[in-house]
């Protein structure tokens, strides 16, 4: 829990709970994974007192629009029948009814605050399950599912509270903001301008002589709003050299140097494989830096 400014912040990443961390990716994990223990760690954040609550997304298994998460916090969903359907993003085509009389009431006195970097909508050719289903295992007969019970839950929510949450960034992991957004005052917020007011990266920044940022990954979704990046950009507004180690590379010098950065070493490019840069992870970190700082 953070003391800041008065207020009592917990900062919850919902993969700890429900991500893909815990379950490899299958066609069964992409149907059946669910949020649900994302909203139990948000139950014990309000019993701890919170009265601000930080949900960072990423590396999410499940596809169900946070259905689960809210389970958790009492909504109640039922099927044509009046039964309430399992968990799982799947069943969500079986959702008939919403009921919201038993979901926690201290959700509208905190203040939700949802770290999201995507854009992409709830459901649709751009949505959770169609451009991220496969990396959680869904095969194509998955992906109609996931996103066909997407799409249900959002008309159920809309029904239920007269939100379109079919909207850009709703679709971030999993869909997960979906239904907070429709039953909370939730909202969505970069996720790096988010990490970087908690840490104080600016005031860290006025003070640095270099920046050194990297990821596993430095490719052309790294220019999306990704922190390495974003931090390269605000190291490069105030003139300081940035240079990049990355597990990979596959951005060019010119795309680099768009964002400051002076020098860029690949772990793989001195590995060879990738099996070697993991085993040896630390050791080729070192010999990067001493490259790019050599370069930079």
């Amino acid at each position: 829990m953070l003391e800041r400014g008065g207020a009592r912040t917990a900062v919850i990443e919902t993969a700890r709970a429900s991500g893909l961390l815990l379950a490899e990716p299958s066609v069964q994990t992409a149907l059946a994974a669910h949020s649900y223990g994302s909203g139990q760690l948000i139950a014990a954040a309000l019993d701890a007192g919170a009265t601000e609550i930080v949900l960072g997304l990423g590396g999410s298994a499940m596809t169900d629009g946070g259905a689960g998460a809210l389970r958790a916090l009492g909504l109640e969903i039922y099927d044509r029948l009046g039964n309430p359907i399992p968990l799982g993003g799947a069943e969500l085509v079986l959702a008939r009814k919403l009921d919201a009389s038993g979901l926690d009431p201290r959700l509208q006195a905190v203040e939700l605050r949802i770290a999201a970097d995507v854009q992409n909508p709830l459901h649709g050719p751009e949505g959770a399950a169609r451009i991220f289903g496969a990396q959680k295992g869904a095969d194509l007969a998955a992906l109609d599912l996931l996103d066909d019970g997407l799409r249900r839950w959002a008309g159920l929510i809309e029904a239920a509270t007269g939100k379109d949450v079919n909207v850009p960034g709703a679709g971030a992991a999993g869909g997960f903001p979906s239904g907070f957004l429709g039953f909370t005052g939730a909202r969505l917020e970069s996720g790096f301008s988010l990490v970087a007011e908690l840490t104080g990266l600016d005031a860290e920044l006025d003070q640095a002589d270099l920046v050194i940022t990297g990821e596993g990954a430095m490719d052309a979704q790294s220019e999306y709003g990704k922190a390495p990046l974003a931090v390269a950009d605000r190291a490069h507004a105030r003139g300081l050299p940035v240079v990049v180690i990355a597990g990979k590379i596959t951005l060019g010098p010119q795309q680099l140097a768009a964002h400051g950065v002076e020098a860029a070493v690949s772990l793989l490019d001195l590995a060879g494989s990738p099996e070697e840069a993991f085993a040896q992870a630390a050791k080729y970190v070192a010999w990067a830096t001493q490259q790019a700082l050599e370069g930079a």
